[in-house]
């Protein structure tokens, strides 16, 4: 049996909150059997490293036996601002050569001691000048000390470590030409900018026909519209938060004075923050080659449950904006009730291993 039909347990740590599912492949399919997030206190875990590995390994151990999981095969995905990538064209050679010289480019021209990093690699295309031919490589090198700790936090549950992710390569796999997307939407020919919205980051990842060609990680999420509340509004966190998810739609022209009004303006303010810098992501994107687009922007990740956000975006950067609703090939059937994937877009794209 392949790994793609064997029961995976797939794990999305965040700053806020951790996404978990189980379920397997079959064939394109992805079959899914649980799904659940977990709330993560905020000294638990920051920008891919795990803080306090007694409190998180609790917190997993508790939240497997609750949803009584057995599952021991895990796959992981994360993304760090510590966690270098970069494009490099190297002869086209035997796999063992090219990683021979992905190690040495990568001394060249990164200023980084090798030996504290795991080097991964993904062959992005094969380029030919004439006779000679060349690869285009996606190279992206993770800090070992943030891999050792994912392995000692799976091997003290009692689990075995399969596959550690970063979240562009799993959101790539995941978004296939052949499958569609909000039942009807394709990524065929097109270049899709991908932004995960999560509560301290933020992940402009751009996709050309399911093809990656890069992505930038912002330091900027949903709390910056619960301490903007907090500020403006001199209120607590939890009221924050109340508000936030309580906000009628920004998208709607408030004219007045209100107390409404006002929230709805902070609100706003904050997410023009985040389209200023999306905005500067999309302009180096443009410039990088002579007809460079973007087709159509999705959404996803737990901040994008404000509302009103697709549309509000939508004539800011004036690209049609959708929020990922549906997969064609996530198969949820086996899960009572409904099921918000924009959540799980991450950990679903770690269970494809390829």
């Amino acid at each position: 049996m392949s790994i793609n039909e064997k029961e995976l347990l797939s794990l999305d740590i965040g700053t806020h909150s951790m996404k978990i599912l189980v379920g397997k492949r079959d064939k394109d399919m992805i079959l899914l059997d649980k799904a659940f997030t977990v709330p993560i206190p905020a000294d638990v875990y920051q920008d891919g490293q795990i803080q306090d590995m007694q409190k998180l390994k609790d917190i997993i151990e508790v939240a497997l036996q609750t949803n009584k999981i057995r599952t021991k095969s895990v796959v992981c995905t994360l993304e760090s601002s510590s966690i270098i990538t970069r494009e490099i064209v190297l002869p086209l050679v035997k796999a063992q050569e090219l990683k021979e010289m992905i190690g040495y480019e990568i001394q060249q021209y990164l200023p980084i001691e090798l030996d504290q990093y795991i080097i991964q690699y993904k062959l992005l295309e094969e380029l030919k000048e004439g006779d000679t031919k060349h690869a285009n490589i996606l190279v992206a090198a993770l800090p070992r000390l943030i891999v050792e700790k994912y392995l000692a936090l799976i091997e003290s549950l009692n689990m075995k470590p399969v596959a550690l992710d970063i979240h562009s390569n799993a959101v790539t796999k995941l978004l296939d030409p052949a499958h569609q997307i909000n039942k009807g939407e394709t990524i065929a020919n097109k270049t899709i900018a991908v932004i995960d919205i999560g509560h301290q980051q933020m992940n402009v990842t751009l996709i050309d026909n399911g093809n990656f060609k890069f992505n930038r990680l912002l330091n900027m999420g949903g709390k910056d519209i619960e301490q903007n509340l907090i500020n403006f509004l001199d209120i607590s966190l939890e009221q924050a938060r109340i508000k936030k998810l309580e906000a009628k739609d920004i998208s709607a022209g408030v004219g007045d004075y209100s107390d409404e009004s006002r929230m709805l303006n902070i609100i706003k303010s904050s997410i023009d923050t985040w389209i200023d810098e999306i905005e500067r992501v999309f302009k180096y994107h443009m410039t990088r080659h002579t007809g460079n687009k973007i087709d159509t922007i999705y959404l996803y990740g737990g901040s994008t449950n404000q509302a009103g956000i697709e549309q509000y975006m939508e004539e800011a950067f004036n690209i049609p904006t959708r929020t990922i609703k549906s997969i064609s090939n996530i198969n949820t059937s086996n899960i009572k009730g409904n099921i918000d994937i924009t959540r799980y877009i991450n950990a679903l794209g770690a269970m494809i291993r390829r």
